[in-house]
């Protein structure tokens, strides 16, 4: 129930609702009450309450919204860490795990972009651990697609999940 004060017949305090809560306060004389519109209805100055089975209903599809938001907070946390997961890449110069994500790969080719404006030969590009790897602009290209590529397929995967729901 949500407080109010009524004073002749009208309300003079009203506190607002919650998200989700409904109240229709109907006066009547010097009377008001809080009717919750989902449990009951008002109709020529009587209360009813609202069938068992509309009742069931509005539970059921409350129940249903609440699992659809549960699962879509797990597949945005699923995607958090897929879009981030380090990937493994061979190349020429060996093979080397990156991390991952789509700024990681666009920080790769600004790299490669970067080396070759200044007419450099190789490009220098730091792995997991931070080690930097001198590769040659083909073979970082190659990171930089594989790791955008790792991060795509992570966000594909989320968008098809959240329109399945």
């Amino acid at each position: 129930m949500i407080p109010y004060v009524v004073v002749d017949g009208e309300v003079i305090f009203y506190k607002k609702p919650k998200d989700g809560e409904t109240q229709e306060f109907l006066a009547k004389s010097k009377m008001i009450w809080g009717i919750n519109p989902d449990r009951y209805t008002y109709e020529n100055g009587t209360v009813t309450p609202v069938d068992a089975s509309v009742v069931q209903q509005q539970e059921t599809e409350k129940t249903i919204a609440a699992q659809k938001t549960a699962a879509r907070a797990a597949i945005v946390s699923q995607y958090e860490i897929d879009s981030e997961a380090p990937v493994e890449v061979t190349v020429d110069e060996g093979t080397f795990t990156f991390n991952g994500g789509q700024d990681s790969a666009s920080y790769i080719q600004g790299a490669v972009t970067l080396a070759q404006t200044l007419g450099e030969e190789t490009v220098d590009i730091t792995d997991i651990d931070n080690v930097r790897r001198t590769l040659s602009f083909e073979s970082a290209s190659t990171v930089a697609v594989m790791v955008g590529v790792s991060f795509r397929n992570a966000f594909f995967a989320k968008q098809d999940a959240l329109v399945n729901l």
